[in-house]
């Protein structure tokens, strides 16, 4: 599922002044960078990382951060409650026997999983993308499209999808296509959230991460 979410340009209050958007404009065409006012203070990081199609990606956390080495006994406490619960989802329809001939008391719960055996589960509940999901989706952006010029655009990504391939859960800064690049609307969005942040009065600061 894609929620395409805006901030709006107005004059009336909640909505983004045409000449602060020009201004963020004109500063990434002027010097390559994104315009980010900085809040007074801050208690929360979100890095922004940018992605080979001209989209950024928001994180909470290393941005290049991997799935941690994990046994199923883990992995299952992690993400499933308990072995047992992880062992009814497995292997119920099989009468509780794994295709190896493994019961519930003789299975190895010790061995450790493979990188892309952890890496769902962890994408969606551990990762750095994910963290920073969770902390944007709930909030206000400001006035809905109907009262205004949509300017910039966020794409808030939950399910499967065929970008990722596997089930993904994240936020990006994508672009609407209004005569603009793809990268210079992306990087308009970043300083456009980072602005309803402050007005927020979040503590909330966003940094370019390293690719």
């Amino acid at each position: 599922m894609i929620s395409r979410r805006h901030f709006i340009l107005g004059t009336a209050a909640g909505l983004v002044l045409p000449s602060y958007y020009d201004k963020v404009l004109a500063y990434f065409e002027n010097h390559g960078e994104v315009y980010l006012d900085k809040p007074k203070s801050h208690d929360i990081e979100i890095r922004a990382l940018y992605c080979e199609d001209d989209t950024y990606e928001f994180h909470i956390g290393d941005p290049h951060e991997e799935p941690p080495a994990m046994t199923i006994r883990e992995y299952a406490r992690r993400y499933h409650w308990s072995e047992q619960e992880l062992w009814k989802l497995w292997w119920e329809d099989h009468e509780g026997v794994s295709f190896d001939g493994d019961t519930f008391d003789s299975f190895d719960w010790d061995k450790e999983l493979s990188f892309d055996e952890v890496w769902d589960a962890w994408a969606r509940n551990d990762s750095s993308f994910s963290k920073a999901y969770r902390f944007l989706e709930p909030i206000d952006l400001g006035a809905s499209l109907q009262k205004g010029h949509a300017a910039g655009e966020l794409m808030f990504l939950d399910g499967p999808l065929s970008m990722a391939g596997w089930d993904y859960l994240g936020v990006r800064a994508g672009n609407m296509g209004y005569g603009l690049g793809s990268c210079e609307s992306a990087a308009a969005t970043i300083s456009l959230l980072q602005k309803r942040l402050n007005e927020l009065d979040m503590g909330v600061l966003i940094t370019m991460a390293e690719e």
